[in-house]
């Protein structure tokens, strides 16, 4: 899939119809319902520096939604950032 979004759009593109089209590829992965952007169940929520929700640690498979990021680079290993 990679190697194919470096010639072409994957799904419609917007958002949803990449990770309805991601999906689609895994293997025993359950459907996407685009119709309401819901993607099951909120793990973790962080506002800045705080965290307001964490319930589980974000795991491979998950799908992750980031609204209004800002990233810039900082000479701070990641390890040290995050860590729990």
């Amino acid at each position: 899939m990679f190697e194919k979004s470096k010639k072409t759009l994957i799904g419609d593109g917007a958002y949803a119809g990449f990770v309805q089209a991601a999906v689609a590829t895994a293997p025993n992965a359950t459907a996407v319902p685009i119709a309401s952007g819901d993607y099951g169940y909120v793990m973790y929520v962080q506002n800045g520096a705080s965290m307001q929700r964490r319930v589980s640690e974000i795991m491979p498979g998950d799908i992750v939604e980031i609204h209004d990021a800002k990233f810039t680079n900082v000479d701070v290993d990641a390890s040290e950032l995050y860590a729990a």
